[in-house]
């Protein structure tokens, strides 16, 4: 019986130093160590891609590094500065100890992005029951896509958006609330002297965006900034 005992107690102290083994290798692999740095290296490139998921496969490792156990302290990875897009096939040029191999890799970024969750039609604003959040690989869609939905809400669409179709900035403007063809007043000021008149605006607009207005008696176009719905602010009445 204390034989038996001695044995097995001698068994699980093998198998758990060659776990601890194990993971200690795992941890301090190569691979491990260079996805590390990897992924710190394209954060830095882009703000885009943090809170992301990044996923590193291996196309290419040099056999003498492929179960190689270093620190990651004595592991350095110099991408070229001019390179940002980091998104696909890339060539890694990596450093151990100093001494250069070129390692290949395959790069997804998984982001969250802004989908339609109903059918939101031209001119509608935008509001948080129209809209979700969808992981997307980044390589799939446009540049152009939005992160984040705080940002459009209370916005409206210059376009019909079908249910599941991702949100792109060109489809979400501020609302408008100037109206072609509606009746404005013009302010025009020239140093201390400030003149008034009624005027049509040639545009839809939101607020704070410069727009064309018509003086109706002189049939003259002028420019000027949309302050509210009905007021456009000049600097000269021609």
């Amino acid at each position: 019986m204390i034989k038996c005992n001695f044995f097995s107690g001698l068994l699980f102290f093998l198998l758990f130093n060659a776990l601890v083994y194990a993971e200690s290798f795992e941890n301090n692999s190569f691979k491990t160590s260079f996805c590390t740095l990897l992924k710190q290296e394209i954060m830095k490139r882009n703000s885009l891609y943090y809170n992301s998921e990044i996923i590193v496969d291996f196309l290419y490792i040099p056999k003498k590094l492929e179960q190689v156990e270093l620190k990651i302290s004595s592991l350095e990875l110099k991408i070229p500065s001019r390179l940002t897009n980091v998104i696909g096939k890339l060539v890694v040029p990596t450093f151990v100890d100093g001494k250069k191999n070129n390692v290949i890799v395959s790069v997804k970024i998984i982001k969250d992005i802004v989908v339609a969750s109903a059918n939101i039609k031209k001119y509608d604003i935008i509001s948080s029951d129209k809209i979700c959040i969808k992981k997307y690989d980044l390589s799939s869609v446009p540049s152009n896509v939005i992160l984040d939905p705080a940002t459009i809400i209370d916005k409206e669409s210059v376009t019909n958006i079908s249910k599941d179709t991702i949100v792109l900035d060109w489809m979400i403007r501020n609302v408008t609330l100037g109206k072609k063809d509606s009746d404005v007043q013009i302010v025009a000021k020239t140093g201390d002297v400030t003149v008034k008149c009624t005027g049509k605006l040639l545009q839809d607009s939101s607020i704070n965006n410069y727009v064309w207005v018509q003086n109706p008696k002189s049939k003259k176009k002028l420019k000027g900034i949309l302050v509210d719905s009905k007021t456009v602010i000049v600097d000269v009445l021609e």
